[in-house]
């Protein structure tokens, strides 16, 4: 049973009531997405809704290294259960080498078009 703390008052011996744990099935699902820039530089980010976020990073209000790279394309994306696995596995392809990434991407572009 989770009790939550009721008002403002933490001394000992303040009110408490039961608190219902939020339902798993609420969870979003996280994607980790690749984005590949007018450049051709790939920019990597984590996200609960990919068509939401592309579109922040064409409007020129996703990230300060994207909005001078308009347009930005989506090449890779992977979804994950929660946030912290997301958040790990953004870390882990950031820190691939170029060459690293271009492989991952070009793996996921295999699969989409077999």
């Amino acid at each position: 049973m989770v009790y939550r703390l009721c008002g403002r008052d933490t001394r000992p011996g303040a009110l408490y009531r039961l608190a219902k744990p939020a339902p798993r099935s609420i969870a979003l699902g996280w994607t980790v997405y690749v984005l590949r820039c007018k450049t051709g530089e790939l920019y990597t980010g984590c996200t609960t809704d990919l068509d939401r976020r592309v579109r922040e990073h064409n409007s020129g209000e996703g990230s300060k290294f994207t909005r001078s790279r308009l347009p930005v394309t989506v090449v890779y994306k992977e979804e994950l259960g929660g946030r912290s696995e997301a958040l790990r596995r953004e870390r882990r392809i950031k820190a691939m080498k170029r060459s690293e990434k271009l492989q991952l991407v070009g793996h996921a572009a295999l699969a989409t078009s077999a």
